[in-house]
């Protein structure tokens, strides 16, 4: 009996030290506080991670949008200024203040043998005048005369008493080289027509006319200031 008793007795013991060391491990793990607190806290940890990570999704979409603006306005803002840029590039062409490059023809002017030892100034005045008109009727883009480009106001001046020809106010003596940009086979096709303007030049046997196609020709801009008195813009 005394030994059923106290075997009893050992057994509680090694029981309350169990039970002791599991509330220990426990409290470690938890903190010194009840695992339903613990997981209380946990719980709400979590929800204001939550919160907190709502809170950054929305502010990085806040931020891909804004960057999406950005992107749009400099898209925008580059078609803007290459539309400008490419504006300001066909107002030059067509005033004639830059240097061009591209295919066409070369034409040259010079005195026949007939008239080695005089120069028909007049009759070139004739010819260029002629020339020119028949070039931009065919698209030519661009044209100069002697490096002197040809726009809207330039003048191709003989002047009889002093046997004088101007262009641009520059005086100019044969040979006359005129180059012309566009489309070389048409402007080439037209100017050697049989019966047309070249071959009626040659013709008159007073100067001699030659046509010639080229890959490249550099035309250079028109050098002085253009000035429109009378003409003005309408609103």
């Amino acid at each position: 009996m005394k030994k059923n008793t106290l075997s009893f007795i050992v057994c509680i013991i090694f029981l309350g030290i169990f039970i002791g060391s599991q509330f220990k491990f426990v409290e470690t793990l938890t903190g010194g506080n009840n695992p339903s607190q613990k997981a209380k806290e946990l719980k709400l940890e979590i929800a204001d991670l939550r919160n907190k990570k709502g809170s950054l999704l929305k502010e990085l979409d806040s931020l891909n949008d804004t960057i999406e603006e950005y992107e749009n306005v400099t898209i925008k803002s580059d078609i803007s200024i290459q539309k400008i840029k490419n504006d300001i590039d066909k107002y030059k062409l067509a005033l004639g203040n830059s240097n061009v490059m591209g295919p066409g023809i070369r034409i040259r002017l010079d005195n026949s043998r007939l008239y080695e030892n005089y120069e028909p100034l007049a009759r070139y005045a004739d010819y260029l005048l002629l020339i020119i008109n028949k070039l931009n009727a065919s698209g030519s883009e661009a044209i100069c005369v002697n490096g002197q480009r040809i726009i809207a106001t330039t003048t191709i001046d003989y002047i009889q008493d002093k046997n004088r020809l101007k262009i641009n106010e520059k005086n100019m003596s044969p040979p006359f080289e005129i180059i012309s940009i566009g489309d070389w086979n048409k402007l080439e096709s037209t100017l050697n027509l049989k019966y047309g303007l070249i071959w009626s030049i040659n013709k008159e046997n007073i100067v001699i006319a030659k046509v010639k196609k080229e890959d490249n020709i550099i035309i250079p801009s028109y050098i002085g200031k253009l000035k429109f008195n009378y003409a003005h813009i309408v609103e």
